[in-house]
């Protein structure tokens, strides 16, 4: 058996956690694209319990 305790984003910052730049296209925008930064921002405060029995 296995417990396990997950903590993210302990102090709930409010940060990106990748940025991309690049072309990319909507409809609507110009066949050339726009050259713009992408992001994925990072989970807000978050704890997780886990418990995993193996047979």
């Amino acid at each position: 058996m296995r417990l396990q305790l997950d903590v993210l984003n302990l102090f709930n910052a409010n940060t990106n956690q990748i940025e991309y730049y690049y072309l990319s296209r909507l409809p609507g925008e110009p066949i050339d694209g726009v050259a713009d930064r992408h992001i994925h921002p990072a989970e807000s405060l978050a704890v997780r319990l886990t418990l995993a029995a193996g047979f």
